[in-house]
C-alpha cells in the first residue's frame, strides 16, 4: 500500500493489508492512520498483533483475485470494542497474495438503526391509542361514519409520511392541523409550529390570521409548555415575555379563546415544535379525554415524519462520502484527474438547473458527474498516465470506461438509472461517439450535459499529454463543436450559465 499514500491519506475508514499464506491472513504490512486512531494502538504495536486479535471476523474460503467479502465484524480496540462494515478484497502482486481490509465504523449507524427501532415501538403504542380511540368513539356521539372518516384521515396522513421532503414538509403540516380540527369536536381553532434558533414558525393556522402570526418574533421560552406532555391551559404563550406592542400585535393577530390544548413535537429529545387546538372564548364545551388521546396520535405522526427526514438525511449523507470516497481512488490510479469528478458533477448539476429540469433530474445530473470516470480505475495506469500520443490499441481500451463503469452500477438499487448516462456520457451529438453510436435525442439528456461539462473541466485542466488550455480557446472549441461533439440546447444553457457567472465575477 505504500505506493497509494494519498489513499492512505484520504479516506475516512479504517485500512490494514495483510500478506497472506495458505489463504489465511499471515502479516500486517501496513495501516492507515485511521485504523491507529481507531484501536488506539501505535502502528508498530498494531504489527505485532495477530488478526484475530483485532477483528471478530475470519475469512474463509479459498483464495481468487476475484474474491471480495463484506460482512458487519467488530474491532478489538485498545479500551473499548467497536462494531464496523468491513470490506475485504483478495489479490495477487508479482507473485504474492495480498488481502486488502477497509473497516468502516458503524457506531453512529447502529445508533440511528436503535433510534429508528424506539420509533417503532412508539408507532404501535399509536396503533393501540387508534384502537382506544376508535373504541371510545364508537360508544360516544361520534356516528359510525364520522369514526371511518376519522380514521381514513389520520391513516392517509401516515401512508404519506415517506413521501414528505423538506419541500413539501409545510403543507403537510398544515393538512395535519386541518385533518386534527375536523376530528377534535370541541376544537374551533388551531396552530401549528416549529421551533429554528429559538424562535417560533408558524406553519399553519386555522381561525387565526396566520399572515399576522408569522410577524411575530416569538421566542421558545415564551411557551407555557417545555415537556412531552398534553396540557390543558388558558393560553398559550406566557406574555410576561412579551412587549406592550408584541401583546398588542398578538391580540390582532389571535381570536379569543377559552380553552387550549397543546403537544409538542420530538426529535431525539430535543422540542422542535408543536400543535395546539383551542375552544373559542364562546363555546361552553371542554375537551374531552378522547380528544386528549387523539391530539397525542397526532404528535405521533408529526413525530414520525421528523424522525424519517432526519434518517434520511444521514443516510444520503452517508451515501453521498462513501460514493466521493470510491472515485477519490481514480485520483490515486491518474493523477491528472483530482477534482475532475466533483467539478464536472457540479458544472453539470448547474446546467440541468438552468435547463429547468426537475429536482430529481437535477440530482442525478450531479451524481452521474460525481461517477462518470469510475470506470477508468480498470484502465491501467500507465495508459492514463502515459505522456504523448495512444497507440489504436490503448486508445480502444480507454473507449471502454464506459461500459466499465456501466457494468460496476448497474446493479445498485439506487445508482442503476446513473449507469444508462455513465454508459452514454462518450457519445456525441452526430452519432460519431462510442461505445454504441447514439446520436441526437437517443442519447439521454442527463449524458448530453455530462458530455458538454467532462469537455470542458477536461479542456480545462491539465492533461499527461497536454497542459490545460486558455480558458477563452476552450469556449470556442464548446462553440465549434455545437451541432456535431454536443447537444445544442446543453451548450445554449451552459454558455448561458457561464455568462451569468462572468457578469457575477466581472
Amino acid at each position: 500500500m505504500k505506493q497509494l499514500p494519498y489513499l492512505f491519506d484520504q479516506i475516512n475508514d479504517a485500512v490494514f493489508l495483510y500478506q497472506c499464506q495458505k489463504d489465511n491472513l499471515r502479516k500486517l504490512i501496513d495501516v492507515n492512520q485511521k485504523a491507529c486512531e481507531l484501536l488506539g494502538y501505535k502502528r508498530e504495536e498494531l504489527f505485532a498483533l495477530k488478526t484475530e486479535e483485532l477483528f471478530t471476523y475470519k475469512l474463509s474460503g479459498q483464495f481468487s483475485d476475484s474474491k471480495k467479502e463484506r460482512a458487519e465484524s467488530k474491532l478489538i480496540a485498545k479500551d473499548k470494542i467497536v462494531p464496523v462494515e468491513i470490506s475485504i478484497k483478495l489479490f495477487t502482486e508479482q507473485g504474492k497474495k495480498f488481502a486488502l481490509l477497509v473497516a468502516r465504523d458503524i457506531t453512529a449507524r447502529l445508533e440511528k438503526e436503535e433510534s429508528l427501532k424506539d420509533e417503532k415501538d412508539e408507532l404501535k403504542a399509536y396503533n393501540e391509542v387508534l384502537e382506544n380511540v376508535t373504541q371510545e368513539l364508537d360508544r360516544s356521539y361520534y356516528t359510525v361514519n364520522q369514526v371511518n372518516q376519522s380514521l381514513e384521515e389520520m391513516i392517509e396522513l401516515t401512508t404519506s409520511l415517506s413521501k414528505v421532503s423538506v419541500q413539501n414538509q409545510n403543507k403537510f403540516l398544515s393538512n395535519l392541523l386541518t385533518t386534527a380540527l375536523e376530528i377534535v369536536p370541541e376544537a374551533d381553532y388551531g396552530k401549528i409550529y416549529l421551533f429554528k434558533e429559538g424562535y417560533l414558525e408558524f406553519k399553519g393556522a386555522v381561525g387565526h390570521d396566520l399572515s399576522q402570526l408569522k410577524e411575530l418574533m416569538i421566542t421558545q421560552e415564551a411557551f407555557c409548555d417545555n415537556t412531552n406532555q398534553i396540557l390543558i391551559f388558558d393560553g398559550l404563550f406566557r406574555e410576561e415575555f412579551f412587549s406592550q406592542l408584541d401583546k398588542q400585535r398578538l391580540k390582532r393577530a389571535s381570536k379569543a379563546v377559552k380553552q387550549t390544548m397543546a403537544v409538542n413535537f420530538f426529535v431525539e429529545d430535543e422540542k422542535i415544535g408543536g400543535l395546539s387546538l383551542e375552544i373559542a372564548e364562546s363555546n361552553e364545551a371542554s375537551f374531552s379525554q378522547i380528544s386528549k388521546r387523539l391530539i397525542k396520535v397526532f404528535s405521533y405522526i408529526a413525530n414520525s415524519l421528523f424522525r424519517l427526514q432526519k434518517y434520511n438525511q444521514m443516510q444520503n449523507e452517508f451515501q453521498e462520502e462513501l460514493i466521493i470516497s470510491i472515485t477519490q481512488m481514480l485520483e490515486i490510479h491518474d493523477r491528472y484527474t483530482k477534482g475532475h469528478s466533483q467539478s464536472v458533477a457540479q458544472i453539470a448539476q448547474q446546467v440541468a438547473r438552468k435547463m429547468g429540469l426537475p429536482d430529481q433530474k437535477i440530482t442525478d445530473a450531479y451524481w452521474a458527474g460525481i461517477v462518470h470516470d469510475i470506470g477508468k480505475t480498470v484502465v491501467p495506469r500507465e495508459i492514463l498516465n502515459k505522456k504523448g500520443r495512444l497507440t489504436d490499441e490503448e486508445y480502444e481500451i480507454i473507449k471502454k470506461h464506459p461500459k466499465w463503469g456501466y457494468l460496476t452500477l448497474k446493479n445498485s438499487k439506487h445508482l442503476k438509472r446513473i449507469a444508462e448516462y455513465v454508459l452514454a456520457h462518450h457519445e456525441r451529438w452526430d452519432g460519431e461517439g462510442y461505445p454504441r453510436g447514439l446520436k441526437k435525442d437517443e442519447i439521454p439528456l442527463i449524458a448530453q450535459i455530462i458530455t458538454v461539462a467532462d469537455a470542458w473541466d477536461a479542456m480545462c485542466s491539465n492533461r499527461s499529454y497536454r497542459d490545460k488550455m486558455f480558458r477563452e480557446t476552450a469556449l470556442q472549441e464548446i462553440k465549434k463543436n455545437k451541432g456535431t461533439q454536443f447537444a445544442p440546447k446543453v451548450v445554449d444553457a451552459f454558455l448561458e450559465l457561464l455568462a451569468e457567472q462572468n457578469k457575477l465575477t466581472g
